[in-house]
């Protein structure tokens, strides 16, 4: 039997950690491993775990300030990474669930398929009930059109996430541990879009031999949308608009830098994705202020723009008056009954754009 490491990075999820373990546990699949790396939780969630599941061998429960001090997701995946036994690795969210064939239905499709290294199954999304399981519909379908007409299937995928319009979640991938060690894990200095990045790496290595089942197969886990979902880290809007700024810029930095080495500059062009998503963030940001243009909302303004224009993608004016409208659509009763999110949903994606949604 093959052998699988679950990863599960763990800070102050205590109202949701056990829901996600029992997920685990109540597996088909037996024979697994969960590293549960927790980052300095102050809500109980490590006592939680360490209480409950004491018995239980197969889940292992670790203090990230044990190996490092640095904190974040990626610290946590990466200490995973290195203390993984399983031939085969996947990550999951301290608040996500799996279905309970999940493993199962996993292992037996890489068995027909022992060549690739990496292998992407499908993702559904629930709202405080688990029972009641979605999936973006108009988002899957216009990937999975575009999926299937794609020739060069790696490609596709890459052109996706450059652009910030992510086709799967960190927990959809099943990896090849030899693989996985290649591409020297997360990118640590990153504090926001870690998974981004290192999925680029990885669809830019040429070790890649990628399998996708997502379009093919039910969904095996269920990706949490609760408004208490996220625990934020950051003290205000501004410093978490800034922290987003900032990783734009490195995220961009280094991509085009690994770009240019693959010969693979005409993709750069693609990046103007992650200048689009600031510029959604930035009206989030109006919004919750009733518009109001105070010093610190100029300067994030500003900074959008020159780093736009660093990377010769200025920002586009005519997105900037969609994001807008779809934000207050999505505030609407009225925009709401007539379908216009829906549509402008549309819009978006034909462009290849991909507005972060607020439940």
């Amino acid at each position: 039997m093959l052998n699988i490491s679950i990863i599960c990075p763990l800070y102050n999820k205590k109202g949701y950690i056990q829901e996600t373990i029992d997920s685990v546990i109540n597996q088909t699949y037996t024979n697994w491993e969960m590293i549960i790396v927790d980052d300095g939780s102050t809500d109980g969630s490590y006592e939680l775990v360490k209480d409950l599941y004491q018995d239980e061998l197969r889940v292992r429960l670790y203090c990230r300030t044990t190996f490092k001090q640095n904190k974040g997701g990626s610290v946590c995946r990466n200490i995973g990474i290195s203390l993984a036994k399983g031939e085969y690795i996947m990550f999951l969210d301290a608040d996500d669930l799996l279905t309970q064939n999940c493993l199962l239905n996993r292992v037996k499709a890489i068995r027909k398929d022992l060549v690739s290294n990496l292998f992407v199954f499908n993702e559904a999304y629930f709202i405080k009930n688990p029972g009641q399981p979605f999936i973006k519909s108009v988002r899957y379908n216009i990937h999975k059109c575009m999926f299937l007409l794609s020739v060069d299937k790696v490609n596709f995928f890459l052109k996706r996430f450059l652009k910030n319009d992510l086709p799967w979640t960190i927990s959809n991938t099943f990896w090849q541990r030899d693989f996985l060690g290649s591409l020297n894990g997360f990118d640590e200095h990153l504090q926001r879009l870690q998974d981004p990045e290192m999925h680029i790496r990885m669809l830019l290595s040429p070790q890649i031999k990628l399998r996708c089942f997502k379009y093919s197969t039910s969904p095996d886990i269920l990706i949490r949308l609760d408004i208490n979902r996220h625990i934020s880290i950051f003290d205000n809007r501004y410093t978490k608009a800034n922290t987003l700024l900032q990783s734009i810029q490195k995220l961009m930095q280094e991509i085009t830098g690994l770009l240019k080495n693959h010969n693979k500059e005409n993709l750069i062009k693609y990046l103007d994705g992650y200048i689009f998503t600031a510029q959604a963030d930035f009206q989030y940001i109006l919004q919750d202020m009733d518009d109001i243009i105070t010093p610190e909302v100029k300067k994030i303004e500003t900074e959008i723009i020159e780093i736009a224009k660093s990377f010769g993608i200025p920002p586009k004016g005519l997105m900037n008056k969609w994001t807008r409208f779809h934000n207050c659509a999505l505030r609407s009763r009225l925009l709401k009954k007539i379908k216009v999110p829906a549509l402008i949903y549309v819009l978006f994606m034909l462009k290849g754009f991909y507005p972060r949604r607020k439940y």
